[in-house]
Order: C-alpha cells, then structure tokens, then sequence
C-alpha cells in the first residue's frame, strides 16, 4: 500500500519530508579573477565604486546552492544499489547579457520569440565559469565532502575533475541555462526613457486602465530571488490602485 503524504511527513521520511533545498553560500570572485586579462582591462572602464559587472563590493559575484529536486532526472536516470545524486547550481548575479523578446506575427495569440543571448558579453562566462570552478572545488575538495563524493552523475561525466577556468567555460556554453526568473521585459523608467513600457506608477504607457504588476517591471537584473521584490512591487500596486479610485469618487 502507498503511504500518504501525511504519513510520510508524519514520520519525516520520503522526499517531501524536508526542504527540497540545501546550502545556499554568496561568494565574490575578485581574488580568483584577478589573473584574467579580460577582468582587469574591464576594471579600468568600470564606473565609480562598481566592478565591471556593475556590482558593489558588498555585493557577491554568484550564488551556489544544491537540491536533489532535479539535476539526475535531467538525464533521465537515477543512481540506484544505494548511491545518491545531487545538484550543484551556481546562479550568476550582475549578468551583462541582455535578451530581446519580439514578436513572430501579426497574430496575437502566436508564441513571441524570446532569445536570451546568453553569454553575448562574454564577461558573464568568464565570472561564472570561475564561480562553477569554485563551487566544484568547495564539493570535491571541500573537508566535509572530498572523502563523500565520488564523482559527477551520470558517472561518465568527467567535470569533477575540471581545474580550468576555460574547461568550464567550455561546459557551460553547452549545458547552462535560465534559472527561470526573468525579469526586465516590459521595463518601468522616466518618461525621457524611449526603452521603458511603463511610468513610475506602473501604468503602460498610450494606454489606458492598464498596469503591469510583476518581475517584468524591474529596470536591471537583479542579484538573488526576485519573490520579495515581487510582493513589494504588488503591494505598492495595491496601494496605487486603491488611491486613484478614492481620487475618482
């Protein structure tokens, strides 16, 4: 008989009986980077207080996080005879590449086509291929894990072992990806902005009665989750919305 959902969070076994997701870390890469010619001719063209990847000191390079949620059924297998896979995600903050969404008809209800244009500037590879390199060594040589982990999954994957800053970039151009929070198309800015869809108020500009009210709205990509800003963004929305139907009565 298959245990319910509540018998297994009731004896906290199975996989819905703990967080889907592990260690979240921030690190920042000048240090590593600084051997790169690509990054110290872009140092000397950085603005005022920002790195080239317009990012403070303050503020980290990328994100490494792991989960078992996904990553092994990616290739549509799991260890088995009591082996276990994980994924380690390293997320690019500041990413200098920009999108472009356009449309593929006159048809509204045809799909628009999205291209992401990832890695167009190539100082997002070299920042995280250098943040792949690190994360990999914290797994592979790190004290807690070098005598756990034995290797990539599937097990003919060799990219445990990469030294290289160039064998990840090689790796990432083939396998990295979106990690599905998008953001920036439809841009809030001054009225002297001819990118800009939207005014201070959210309203879409030549039109009327209509807002947008999500991540679409950022100006610039930001480092980290997007949920919180989400929420203040709809909060403030709210508060907008509700204002300028008390100035209407």
């Amino acid at each position: 008989m298959t245990k319910s959902l509540a018998q297994y969070q009731e004896n906290k076994t199975g996989f819905f009986s703990k967080f889907p997701f592990g260690t979240f870390a921030f690190a920042r890469l000048d240090d590593r980077l600084s051997d790169a010619e690509m990054w110290r001719n872009a140092l000397q063209t950085s603005n005022a207080g920002r790195d080239p990847m317009g990012l403070t000191k303050r503020q980290p390079h990328v994100e490494m996080w792991n989960t078992e949620c996904y990553g092994p059924k990616a290739y549509g297998e799991e260890p088995g005879n009591d082996k276990q896979a994980f994924s380690m995600i390293t997320t690019l903050f500041g990413a200098r590449s920009r999108g472009e969404v356009t449309l593929n008809s006159l048809d509204p209800a045809a799909n628009p086509v999205v291209d992401h244009k990832h890695f167009s500037d190539p100082l997002d590879l070299l920042v995280l291929a250098e943040g792949c390199r690190l994360a990999n060594e914290v797994v592979i040589e790190g004290n807690a894990t070098k005598n756990v982990i034995t290797g990539s999954w599937p097990e003919s994957l060799t990219h445990h072992a990469y030294k290289e800053r160039a064998e990840w970039e090689v790796y990432l151009r083939k396998n990295a990806g979106t990690c599905y929070h998008p953001s920036g198309t439809c841009k809030m800015g001054k009225a002297d902005d001819q990118m800009a869809v939207t005014d201070a108020k959210l309203r879409v500009r030549g039109l009327e009665n209509l807002r947008i009210v999500d991540a679409s709205v950022i100006p610039n990509l930001m480092g980290g989750h997007p949920q919180m800003t989400v929420y203040a963004i709809a909060e403030k929305a709210a508060d907008m919305i509700k204002g300028s139907m008390k100035a209407k009565a």
